[in-house]
């Protein structure tokens, strides 16, 4: 091969290879942002700007934890590893959700669930016994109507207004 030659050959992969590097050095830092953003949406920042979701605030504490995270991920850690180390710099309550395991992912889908029932089922007790009040005659036994369903205060009292418009409107 002619001395030129080589010497345009040597130049293109050397020039390709300048490409080539440059071309996936970009690539890798955006995959470590992708990563970085990954593990703060799953983290809440606990500045006192009302617990957003740390890749979302724009707080200087929020900026500082994701600057940590993302140098964490440079440094060869994984997802999982940065997410434990946030836990143990700050505690459960930096996820955004709890884990799925132990008694925090029970008490995260049971308590929404029997709450509710357990309220439902209270209120339902103080219904049926406020409505359940029954009046006493003198021999301490429950008045009944004439229908024969108990007699409450409170429909004797209808029942004299009720007598008195009778006997008016005669």
């Amino acid at each position: 091969m002619n001395e030129s030659v080589k010497i345009w050959v040597g130049w293109f992969l050397v020039m390709g290879g300048v490409v080539l590097f440059a071309a996936l050095s970009p690539a890798q830092e955006v995959d470590y942002r992708q990563q970085m953003r990954e593990v703060t949406e799953q983290l809440v920042c606990l500045c006192g700007c009302g617990n957003q979701i740390m890749s979302s605030c724009t707080c200087g504490e929020a900026k500082q934890n994701q600057a940590f995270v993302l140098s964490q991920l440079k440094a060869g850690k994984s997802k999982q590893e940065v997410t434990d180390i946030m836990v143990k710099r700050y505690g459960e309550q930096v996820l955004a959700a709890p884990r799925r395991e132990g008694i925090n992912w029970i008490m995260w889908v049971v308590i929404p669930y029997i709450v509710p029932i357990l309220g439902a089922i209270g209120l339902a007790f103080l219904i049926m016994r406020w409505t359940g009040r029954q009046r006493l005659n003198g021999d301490g036994e429950a008045a009944e109507s004439e229908a024969g369903l108990p007699v409450t205060g409170e429909d004797d009292e209808y029942k004299q207004k009720l007598e008195k418009e009778l006997h008016d409107f005669e």
